[in-house]
C-alpha cells in the first residue's frame, strides 16, 4: 500500500488499526494515532491522491430505480496542480432484469462531458463489475469526477453494491 493510499484511508475515519508491512515497521499492527503521526512527520507527500467510495462500508447498497441518470459517486478534489493523473472508476452491481441494460456514465469535468457504458446482464444473481482506469491530463484547480447510473425502465432495480473513484497524480 502506498503512503498516499494510507493517508486517504485514515482520513476516511473507517479504520482503527492498520497492518504495516514496510521494512521499518515490518509486520506490525499499528494503531491509528501512530500511523497518523507517521504521516504527519512525512507532511507534504499526500497532496495528489483523492478517493471517494459509496456503497459497502458507508451505508450498504444504493438502489437506482430511475430511467434518468442519478449520481452514484462524486469526488470533488481540493485544488490540484496541472499534470497527468490516473483516473479510476469502479462499480459492482446487480440488475433485476436480464433483457434490459444497466446504464452507467462517468465524467471528469463536473458533468460537462460524459463517457457512457451499458451492460445487459445474463443472470440477475450475478455480481457484475465495471472498471475504467486511464491516464488523463488535467489543468490546475478543483476537479469534479462523477459516476452516474440509470435503469432502462423506471421500476427496474439496479443495486450498486460498491462504487469508487480514485484520482492520483502521476506526473
Amino acid at each position: 500500500m502506498q503512503d498516499r493510499e494510507l493517508q486517504s484511508i485514515l482520513t476516511s475515519g473507517e479504520i482503527s488499526a492498520i497492518f504495516v508491512g514496510d521494512i521499518q515497521h515490518e509486520n506490525e499492527l499499528l494503531d491509528r494515532q501512530t500511523v497518523e503521526a507517521m504521516i504527519t512527520a512525512a507532511s507534504g507527500q499526500f497532496n495528489s491522491f483523492d478517493f471517494k467510495k459509496e456503497g459497502i462500508g458507508s451505508g450498504g447498497i444504493i438502489d437506482v430505480t430511475s430511467d434518468s441518470y442519478v449520481d452514484v459517486c462524486k469526488l470533488v478534489t481540493p485544488h490540484r496542480e496541472a499534470g497527468t493523473y490516473m483516473v479510476s472508476f469502479a462499480n459492482t452491481f446487480t440488475y433485476s432484469k436480464t433483457t434490459k441494460s444497466a446504464h452507467f456514465r462517468t465524467s471528469t469535468d463536473g458533468g460537462t462531458t460524459w463517457q457512457e457504458i451499458r451492460f445487459e446482464i445474463k443472470d440477475v444473481t450475478n455480481l457484475e463489475t465495471q472498471n475504467l482506469i486511464y491516464p488523463a491530463v488535467f489543468s490546475s484547480g478543483v476537479q469534479e469526477l462523477i459516476i452516474q447510473a440509470k435503469v432502462e425502465t423506471t421500476g427496474d432495480t439496479l443495486a450498486i453494491h460498491y462504487s469508487d473513484i480514485v484520482f492520483e497524480r502521476k506526473q
